[in-house]
C-alpha cells in the first residue's frame, strides 16, 4: 500500500511524523513525504522519500518568504502564520501542486500534519482516505469557522468542491492526537475517529549519540534553554536574559540557538553556561532538571515525556503557557509588551530576576515534578507509532473506520491533573 504524508516544511511539522511514516514502511509500506524542494535534504535525512510540493520555503526562514510576519507584534505572528501562511499562499500552493502528485503517485491514504490543509482538501477531491496527525490542541469546529471559515472554502473552491461544508472535511476519517488528553483543555466534540497516540520525536539521526562532555555537567542540575527553530533567530533578548539570570547559579546552563544562529552571538558567556547550535531534545531532556522554552510542541512534549518541568516565554501563542499554568507543569513568563492578555496580571515579564525566580522555583518545589511526573505516566501508557500505522492500514483496506469513544485509549483511562497540588 502507499501512503503519502504532507508537511509544511518545518522540522516541528516533520518530527512527529517521521516514527509514524517509519513504521509504515517497517511493515512494507512504501511511503513518501510531501514537502517543500528545499525540506527534501531534512526528510532524506530521516531515512524517508521526499516529493516536491507546494512552494519552495522553510519555516526557518520564513521571515524571508514572507516578511510581514517580521514586522508583527510577537503576539499576533501565531494566528498570522495560519490564516496568511498556512492556510493561504502555502495552502493554496499545496492544494495545486498535490492535486497532480495525487493524481500520479496513486497514494492509498494521505497523512497530514495537523496545520497542512492541503490534504484534507485533495483527499476529498479525489477519494482518498486522508488523516490527520494532531500536534496541538484539539480545535472544534467553531474555532476553525471563526479563524479559517472563508479560507477552507477557497482553498475547496481551488480544488473544484463546493465552498462548502469545509469543516467536516478535516477529521474525517481519522485523527491521530499527539497531545495527550489530560493535556488537551477540552475532550468534548473530538471526532469520533480519534486515537490518541504517545508523542514520539525522530529529531535525533539514527546512530547519533549526544557528545561526552555532557556527562561533565552532571555535578548540578542542568537547565536547557532553546527557542526552537523559528523565532530563535528575532530572540537575542530572551537569550540574554536567560543566560544573565542563570550566571553564578548553582545550576549548569546549555544553551541550543538552532542551526541557523551562530552561538558565538551571544558573546562571552558565564562559566557555567554552554552554548551549541543544536542537540537533540529527545535524547537531551531526560538528563534536565528543567527545560526553558517558547511553547513549541515538540520541546513541551519532550521534555514531559521525560518528566521535566517547564519554564515557558510565549512566542508561537499563548496555549500552551496558559495549560501549563492551570496544570502547574512549569512558570509562565511574557516578554515585555507582548500577550498583555490573556497574561496580564497572572505571570511576570521576562527578566533576568524573574527567570532565576522562576527556576529556583522549579528545583524547590516538589509539586511541580509531581505533576509533571503524573503527565509522564499518561504519554509512556499511550500506544505508540505502531498502533497509528496500524489504524491507518486499516484505512486504506476499509476507506473507513470505527474507534472506542475517545475517554479510553487503550488500556490508559484519561486522566485529569487539575487541582492536583
Amino acid at each position: 500500500m502507499r501512503f503519502l504524508f504532507t508537511t509544511h516544511p518545518g522540522f516541528g511539522h516533520l518530527y512527529p511524523l517521521v516514527p509514524i511514516a517509519r513504521a509504515l514502511a517497517g511493515r512494507g509500506h512504501e511511503v513518501a513525504i510531501a514537502t517543500s524542494a528545499s525540506f527534501a535534504p531534512a526528510v532524506a535525512r530521516s531515512g524517508l522519500t521526499p516529493l516536491a510540493a507546494g512552494m519552495d520555503w522553510l519555516e526557518s526562514e520564513s521571515y524571508r518568504t514572507f516578511p510581514f510576519l517580521e514586522g508583527l507584534p510577537l503576539d499576533r505572528r501565531g494566528s498570522a502564520y495560519m490564516t496568511e501562511v498556512f492556510a493561504g499562499t502555502a495552502g493554496e500552493r499545496m492544494v495545486k501542486d498535490l492535486l497532480a502528485l495525487a493524481a500520479d503517485w496513486r497514494p492509498d491514504v494521505l497523512v497530514r500534519t495537523y496545520y497542512e490543509l492541503g490534504a484534507a482538501v485533495v483527499g476529498e477531491k479525489l477519494g482518498i482516505p486522508h488523516a490527520a496527525v494532531g500536534i496541538d490542541f484539539f480545535f472544534p469546529v467553531h474555532w476553525w469557522k471563526t479563524q479559517l471559515g472563508p479560507r477552507l472554502a477557497y482553498l475547496r473552491s481551488l480544488a473544484g468542491l463546493a465552498p462548502h461544508p469545509a469543516f467536516d472535511m478535516l477529521h474525517r476519517h481519522l485523527f491521530l492526537s499527539l497531545v495527550p488528553p489530560s493535556y488537551q483543555f477540552q475532550l468534548q466534540g473530538l471526532p469520533s475517529v480519534v486515537e490518541f497516540i504517545q508523542p514520539e520525536s525522530a529529531d535525533a539521526e539514527p546512530g547519533a549519540d549526544l557528545p561526552g562532555w555532557l556527562d561533565e555537567l552532571a555535578d548540578r542540575p542542568l537547565v536547557h534553554l532553546t527557542l526552537g527553530t523559528v523565532f530563535n533567530r528575532s530572540e537575542a533578548g530572551v537569550f540574554r536574559a536567560v543566560i544573565a539570570g542563570l550566571a553564578g547559579e548553582p545550576v549548569n546552563l546549555l544553551v541550543t540557538t538552532g542551526d541557523n544562529v551562530d552561538p558565538d552571538r551571544l558573546g562571552t558567556l558565564p562559566g557555567n553556561v554552554r552554548a551549541v547550535r543544536y542537540l537533540p531534545q529527545s535524547q537531551l531532556a531526560p538528563r534536565c532538571a528543567v527545560v526553558i522554552n517558547h511553547g513549541g510542541f515538540g520541546t513541551l512534549m519532550a521534555s514531559f515525556a521525560s518528566g521535566v518541568p517547564v519554564v515557558v516565554i510565549p512566542m508561537a501563542g499563548a496555549l500552551h503557557g496558559l495549560r501549563c499554568l492551570a496544570l502547574r507543569l512549569g512558570q509562565v513568563l511574557r516578554q515585555p509588551g507582548c500577550f498583555d492578555q490573556p497574561f496580564a496580571g497572572m505571570v511576570p515579564e521576562l527578566t533576568p530576576a524573574t527567570v532565576r525566580t522562576a527556576v529556583r522555583t522549579l528545583l524547590e518545589d516538589p509539586a511541580y515534578r509531581a505533576n509533571v511526573g503524573r503527565l509522564q505516566d499518561e504519554i509512556l501508557a499511550l500506544p505508540g507509532a505502531s498502533r497509528a500505522a496500524e489504524l491507518l492500514v486499516q484505512l486504506a483496506r476499509q476507506g473507513d473506520l470505527t474507534l472506542p469513544p475517545a475517554g479510553l485509549v487503550g488500556t490508559a483511562r484519561v486522566v485529569s491533573l487539575e487541582g492536583q497540588p
